[in-house]
């Protein structure tokens, strides 16, 4: 009898932030919490927003530096020049 080795990473559980960029549509996954302190710092002149929160005819809300991502959710970064206190437009 001998000894077997496996060399197979766990399945994630848990799902991931995600953060879009709307400016090229890439996003980034954190797989861990994150404060929004931290993406910002790393995306200068950019606010997130979390996605469950937008609604046409309302103010796009940027959220708080200190909060943290939640895992499972959907968030935007967005250019602050172009879209902080915006009111959201059904066209966008």
């Amino acid at each position: 009898m001998g000894n077997q080795m496996c060399c197979v990473q766990p399945s994630r559980t848990t799902a991931a932030a995600k953060v879009i960029r709307l400016e090229d549509g890439s996003f980034e996954e954190f797989w861990e919490t994150v404060n929004v302190g931290k993406v910002m710092m790393d995306n200068p002149q950019q606010f997130v927003c979390d996605y469950g929160n937008l609604q046409a005819g309302r103010r796009i809300a940027a959220l708080n530096a200190e909060e943290h991502l939640a895992l499972g959710s959907v968030y935007f970064l967005l250019p602050m020049q172009k879209y902080l206190r915006r009111v959201l437009s059904a066209s966008d």
